[in-house]
């Protein structure tokens, strides 16, 4: 049965029927008695000044099984507290609190467990009945519905068991949206307290052949890092993340733009729209290089993570094309996307800056035979954001020429590059201005 619209004042009150309870509110009472009916959307606020102080509480359950949401549960009376927002009677094993409001300081905790403890042998557990463990012994707890065989592990029996083990009988508290309720929250007469936090699952349709990144830009931590054949992703959120950290599910698939897409993190299931579009400066170098698939350019290798790509060809050319289809293309491995997103940015496919301040990423050339030349580096012009150079001190004697638009060895006065072999050494031999000023006061005669 259901009951709407009621308002209760100063009254005793208990549901011994079980009736479900929605937009109710209860003021000035003693404490509010249900029995294991759904509790929707309700008030209970300001308890009879007789609710005591440590061991009252503004309302209670005597039966397993209620649904209380969307509910704000105040434990302030008119003069003090009572003890407890919530107390859970000896009979209740289960309860599900979603978007409950706890409101004022109880005199003890939150929810007080009038269940006893009763400790169980493997062989003895109940399916469907919530546990802790207490002793490994011999038996496997995983077969039966735990996540570890670990003494403190909580589950739900699949199982009747077997072995020397034991577990705890438990009441099981599960929270999720709003609700704010820890273990260390509940006070117990012996059964344990289990707070079974929310687990949500993260979705999202992507291209096929996608990498996914999560990232919880609130706490700057990786929270997962999958490539996916298919078209969908998903992500059940077990730690990491709290109501209303920023989350961003990046997308890296060769030959395409990378992609985020970003949600407030509520502690409930979540779809992030993404958005994945071609690289039309990649797609043109791919095309002009006859490329497919980054893999077959053996002449670049991604080292991480000092986010170098160390060059090593056979003939001590390639080009900027090249070089560029290959990020591309290490962004849908593990480390490339955790270590090289946001490291490129195509203005154009004629003008690419490297973003150094965000990733730290130089061309090494390691070949100790050859000099890398890029064929293609009067086409391309490839500045940093930052200003400092994107080729890496030479680890090998092969060094890298690099001029945009100029002459080789020349310098670029406009772009972020170095100049090595040759140039350098004509560079290094020209006169400095006091070296000149010298030479003509020695040719003065007086």
């Amino acid at each position: 049965m259901l009951t709407t619209g009621l308002s209760v004042i100063g009254r005793t009150f208990s549901d011994l029927a079980g009736y479900d309870w929605t937009s109710t509110s209860w003021t000035e009472c003693d404490t509010v008695a249900f029995k294991n009916g759904d509790v929707t959307t309700c008030t209970i606020s300001s308890p009879n000044t007789a609710v005591h102080a440590t061991t009252g509480a503004a309302c209670s359950f005597s039966a397993a099984g209620a649904i209380v949401s969307g509910t704000t549960i105040n434990c302030n009376k008119a003069s003090g507290v009572t003890g407890y927002h919530i107390e859970l009677g000896t009979a209740v094993i289960a309860i599900t609190l979603t978007d409950v409001t706890f409101t004022g300081t109880p005199g003890t905790d939150k929810v007080h467990v009038l269940k006893t403890l009763t400790t169980v042998t493997a062989g003895s557990f109940v399916v469907g009945v919530h546990y802790r463990i207490n002793t490994v012994g011999s038996t496997d707890f995983t077969l039966i519905g735990a996540s570890a065989n670990t003494i403190g592990v909580n589950f739900t029996a699949t199982g009747v068991g077997s072995g020397t083990g034991t577990a705890d009988q438990a009441v099981k508290i599960t929270i999720s949206g709003t609700t704010s309720l820890a273990e260390a929250d509940c006070t117990t007469a012996g059964a344990p307290a289990w707070v079974a936090a929310p687990q949500p699952t993260l979705s999202a349709t992507v291209l096929a052949n996608t990498r996914c990144l999560l990232w919880n830009r609130t706490t700057s931590a990786e929270l997962d890092n999958a490539f996916v054949s298919g078209t969908s992703y998903s992500k059940i959120i077990t730690s990491g993340a709290s109501s209303n950290d920023v989350l961003d599910l990046y997308t890296f698939k060769e030959g395409y733009l990378e992609s985020r897409a970003t949600i407030s993190y509520a502690g409930a299931n979540a779809t992030f729209a993404v958005d994945q579009a071609p690289d039309p400066a990649i797609q043109y170098y791919r095309t002009e290089e006859s490329i497919t698939d980054y893999t077959t350019l053996t002449e670049f290798n991604f080292y991480s993570p000092d986010i170098y790509i160390q060059a090593d060809d056979a003939d001590g050319e390639s080009t900027l094309k090249k070089l560029f289809i290959f990020y591309n293309g290490v962004l849908t491995t593990a480390d490339g996307a955790t270590y090289m997103r946001g490291g490129v940015t195509f203005n154009s496919a004629f003008d690419v800056v490297i973003n150094r301040s965000v990733r730290a990423i130089a061309v090494d050339n390691v070949s100790v035979t050859y000099g890398l030349h890029f064929t293609d580096e009067t086409n391309i012009r490839v500045t940093t954001d930052d200003g400092t150079s994107w080729i890496a001190p030479p680890s090998a004697p092969g060094s890298i020429r690099y001029a945009f638009g100029v002459s080789p060895g020349q310098i670029e006065t406009t772009g972020s590059s170095v100049v090595t072999g040759t140039a350098a050494s004509i560079i290094a031999a020209i006169p400095s201005a006091n070296d000149i000023a010298q030479e003509v006061v020695t040719g003065i005669t007086f």
